[in-house]
């Protein structure tokens, strides 16, 4: 929570102002239902009663309607909270913005004639922002989309890759409890990505601080480009839809893709534990795989797995690991 404390003065209302909320908002943010602000906190640090307060806040882009809240009486020391409940930016609107926007979030406390005010910062994110590992990790299985049209025609060349090998070229995930057969179709649908012709590329332009923006898979096939972010989101709706629980591991600077060989989750959403993620690794529970593999020529998932094997034995200084069964 973000406080701001105001010096009281003959006409100000002696107060501090703070608000609860997420200083970074998408149109993923607001589809999984997050509260553009959960609370107005006001501290009454004078030594008198206020009665009949009205509460204003608004963003300064005009993106919303303002919201107005009363408190019928605030006594001296008390700590107060509102919650401007069903407050929330348009879905509409933030599907549509194809770039960030750095605005303010504007707070009015009166009581007659006295009045107190603070602005705090509010960035509205493109909306195929990703927010970065930092703020709310879970909305990253926002971005990856197994029910797409191009994953289905991805899968199509994931069967005909299967039957290639004298395998059956049933997509079915986890049904046969078979290690193996779940590996073979995680391969299957590396494969049939990189038969796409798809080259590697820097992030696209961003002016945030963190996160970045994101190619999702319409892009990454229309344009045959991808950073390894893009390329991860799309291996893990392909496998996704192909009944494979998957990760997004985040070492630092990087992300990588891995699948369980079992039907199995993490029981959080989100670790920072990289020895953690060895060790299952090691015990053949997952199976991470380098995804910028399927832009080279003759890609090979053996050689994707060996390159991601050693990203996880030197991750650097940060390390995130977003399990997409628990997400979902």
């Amino acid at each position: 929570m973000d406080e701001i404390s105001l010096p009281p003065t003959e006409s100000d209302l002696a107060c501090t102002i703070g608000l609860e909320y997420t200083d970074r908002v998408s149109f993923a943010v607001q589809q999984a239902g997050t509260p553009l602000v959960d609370a107005v906190v006001l501290t009454n640090t004078s030594e008198i009663a206020y009665e009949d307060l009205i509460v204003r806040a608004q963003v300064a882009s005009g993106d919303v309607e303002p919201w107005e809240g009363r408190l019928a009486r605030l006594d001296p020391g008390v700590t107060a909270r509102l919650v401007p409940e069903r407050w929330r930016l348009s879905a509409a609107a933030l599907a549509q913005r194809t770039e960030g926007e750095r605005t303010a979030l504007d707070l009015e406390v009166r009581a007659g004639e006295r009045s107190a005010g603070a602005s705090f910062e509010l960035d509205l994110l493109a909306y195929d922002q990703w927010p970065g590992a930092g703020i709310l990790p879970e909305l990253t299985a926002a971005f990856v989309t197994p029910n797409h049209s191009l994953v289905a025609e991805l899968l199509r060349g994931a069967r005909r890759v299967l039957t290639e090998r004298g395998e059956r070229d049933g997509v079915d995930g986890y049904q046969s409890a078979s290690r193996q057969r779940a590996a073979l179709l995680a391969e299957a649908c590396f494969l049939s990505l990189a038969e796409q012709g798809i080259g590697y590329i820097n992030p696209p332009a961003s002016f945030e601080k963190t996160g970045q923006r994101v190619r999702l898979i319409d892009r990454v096939m229309r344009e045959r480009f991808g950073t390894c972010l893009d390329l991860s989101l799309v291996l893990m709706g392909l496998w996704e839809q192909a009944g494979l629980n998957t990760l997004l591991l985040l070492p630092e600077g990087h992300a990588m893709p891995a699948f369980w060989t079992h039907q199995s989750s993490l029981p959080e959403m989100v670790i920072d534990e990289p020895a953690r993620i060895r060790n299952l690794i090691e015990l053949g529970e997952i199976v991470a795989v380098e995804s910028t593999h399927v832009t080279h020529r003759n890609a090979a998932f053996a050689g994707a797995i060996e390159a991601a094997r050693k990203s996880m034995n030197a991750p650097g200084s940060a390390f995130t690991a977003i399990d997409l069964k628990a997400c979902r």
